[in-house]
């Protein structure tokens, strides 16, 4: 058994840098961390469970769109930028709350 102490030279990856902001309830952080490694799909997806799962808080951003929403819009965006991804990004919108999504459009 190896321990990863202080002075093991054991570097965490950016993975688990972001599984353990995730235990540590930073969303912030782990959501950073997360759009520096990962695709925009992973970091929505991982935004909408913590959400769901009542670990992230869904406020309001100063845009006014809550902080889901905005997720899920940036996401449908980048799926339109692909002319043959328009019908899923039309399925992210629909996702967001009561006018957010239409609104994106």
């Amino acid at each position: 058994r190896r321990v990863h102490g202080a002075h093991s030279g054991y570097e965490p990856s950016s993975l688990e840098l972001a599984g353990r902001a995730v235990v540590e309830m930073d969303v912030d952080r782990a959501l950073h961390i997360c759009g520096l490694i990962a695709s925009p799909w992973f970091c929505t997806h991982m935004l909408d469970t913590l959400v769901h799962c009542g670990i992230a808080e869904d406020f309001a951003l100063e845009s006014g769109l809550k902080r889901r929403d905005a997720q899920l819009i940036d996401y449908a965006l980048v799926l339109l930028a692909e002319p043959d991804q328009w019908q899923s990004a039309a399925s992210y919108l629909a996702h967001c709350s009561p006018g957010a999504g239409g609104d994106a459009l």
